[in-house]
């Protein structure tokens, strides 16, 4: 009994929040004219505190390095296959504030690199990748990890890890 009790507190409470947040003018991505736009404003946190922690890295001579991950609602970064769809589209179709969303940051990621931080978009990873990799709409299996992974260290400039069953060698 007390747990339900605490479990309906709980609904009652993320309820009161969402309407505060509504009321103040905080809406989704189907933002009215006169509400705040939802997509705008997280793609300016999202810059913010990109900036922020490039800031402390740099100021601690700590490589800062931000990536704009693979999604498969960013249209035309996959081909997607059945599976894919099934698990991270289903029928309900792209989320229309990452279509909308995406183009946003790429932009803020160029507007970040102005600003001296290493941005990397490695959204179109897997754009020639025709197996799935996928197991929702924005985490991957291990292949998937290991396929962005060394597209990554490829854009950092970083010389290529080893294999699984490679010998191991000094240098790497």
């Amino acid at each position: 009994r007390s747990q339900d009790k605490w479990a309906r507190a709980q609904a009652e409470l993320i309820d009161s929040r969402t309407q505060r947040l509504k009321s103040a003018g905080a809406v989704g991505y189907k933002a009215s004219p006169e509400g705040r736009d939802a997509v705008l404003e997280a793609v300016a946190c999202w810059k913010r505190s990109s900036l922020a922690m490039h800031q402390l890295c740099e100021a601690r001579g700590i490589r800062y390095v931000h990536v704009l991950q693979p999604t498969l609602h960013d249209e035309g970064s996959k081909v997607m296959t059945e599976e894919e769809r099934r698990v991270g589209i289903d029928e309900e179709g792209l989320h229309p504030a990452v279509v909308r969303g995406y183009p946003l940051l790429r932009a803020a990621l160029s507007e970040l690199r102005e600003l001296g931080v290493e941005a990397l978009d490695a959204c179109d990873t897997f754009k020639e990748v025709d197996q799935t990799i996928y197991v929702d709409s924005c985490h991957l299996t291990q292949e998937g990890n290991e396929i962005l992974a060394h597209n990554i260290a490829r854009m950092m400039g970083l010389p290529r890890a080893s294999e699984p069953g490679d010998a191991p060698t000094r240098d790497r």
